[in-house]
């Protein structure tokens, strides 16, 4: 099996615990074997729609990954990136 490159430090990834989305994309995390952590955005509360997460993705959807500054906000896209990145 060939060795996965590592990230510097942990992967950081937006999402709702009900986003479908966004589990695909922690699966996937979780299969190769990458450091990260989770952080929940309150859809219900409108965070999505803040100033703060805007900048992460302007589109107000979850779930988006930041990988040291890259930042991915599409599912399809984030395990596109994954899969050419660590894999």
């Amino acid at each position: 099996m060939q060795e996965t490159n590592r990230p510097a430090k942990p992967l950081v990834l937006y999402r709702s615990p009900v986003s479908g989305h966004a589990h695909r994309a922690e699966l996937f995390l979780g299969l190769l074997g990458l450091p990260y952590r989770l952080v929940d955005v309150d859809l219900r509360g409108g965070e999505q729609r803040s100033e703060a997460f805007l900048r992460l993705n302007p589109f107000g959807q979850v779930p988006v990954l930041d990988d040291d500054g890259v930042v991915v906000g599409d599912s399809n896209a984030i395990l596109v990136y994954l899969a050419t990145r660590y894999d």
